[in-house]
């Protein structure tokens, strides 16, 4: 799952040895291109370019398809850019009463998969409902992944039916979609905010972060992360940023001294 399309089509950028062109890719790329304030002609031009730039497979006019298709794409949907999500003390108190910490830790990613992904659904036509809805769109293959649980098909199903049996969650079929999708009932946005996060890669942690009192808010971004001491006051990304400027500052003085 790609929760940050800004910093994954600046990856793709880089990359000067695509084997084959991607419409996943082309589409990211159509996508940032826009963003960036381009017109549809120069999207198309700049796709053209940067698939001209591969050193390891050629641009051909059949290829071009595969562009038309990422444009056409990204006409209906924005890029994905990273928002502040939250997970409120009535959602992790209903969690708790699981009783079974791996069901609650994947049930406490399904729910943070799910609130991303509403926060951040790019669709320039957003369905509209009568009362506000979270689901879980993906597939239980890509939550167990994110929540860092490697159970089979037939497993997953049992420990997902565990959840649903406490009427927590309820799978519905779509018939506008080739898969079933997952109304989640523990929502309560009103309640109050305990976990804060901008980007779900690495979620799992926090649940246990959580369960163990060792939960922190970040002073300077205001994501949670786990506190490995007590004074530790900001996340370990906040911390990184902090170290790198200090030490500019540190080598920008020693200049002046010189």
């Amino acid at each position: 799952m790609i929760f940050d399309e800004i910093e994954e089509a600046e990856k793709i950028l880089k990359n000067k040895e695509m084997s084959y062109f991607k419409e996943e890719d082309m589409t990211i790329l159509a996508k940032y291109f826009r963003y960036s304030g381009q017109t549809w002609s120069e999207v198309k031009r700049s796709l053209v370019e940067f698939c001209n730039s591969q050193d390891n497979v050629q641009f051909q006019g059949n290829d071009e398809y595969i562009l038309d298709d990422a444009i056409r794409s990204a006409k209906k949907y924005l890029l994905r850019i990273p928002k502040p999500c939250v997970i409120t003390k009535s959602e992790l108190d209903e969690i708790e009463t699981l009783d079974d910490f791996k069901i609650e830790r994947i049930f406490f990613v399904m729910i943070c998969l799910a609130k991303y992904f509403v926060e951040t659904n790019t669709a320039i036509k957003k369905k509209e409902y009568e009362n506000p809805k979270l689901i879980f769109w993906k597939t239980t293959m890509e939550l167990f992944k994110e929540a860092r649980y490697s159970d089979n098909f037939f497993d997953r199903n049992i420990l997902i039916g565990d959840i649903e049996d406490k009427k927590y969650i309820k799978t519905e079929a779509n018939r506008n979609r080739t898969r079933n999708h997952i109304i989640i009932n523990t929502f309560y946005p009103e309640s109050e905010p305990i976990i804060f996060f901008d980007n779900p890669d690495k979620i799992y942690r926090l649940y246990g972060a959580y369960k163990d009192d060792k939960l922190l808010k970040c002073e300077v971004c205001g994501m949670s992360d786990t506190k490995n001491s007590n004074r530790q006051t900001m996340c370990k990304w906040c911390a990184e940023e902090n170290k790198r400027e200090k030490t500019k500052e540190r080598v920008k003085k020693h200049r002046n001294k010189m």
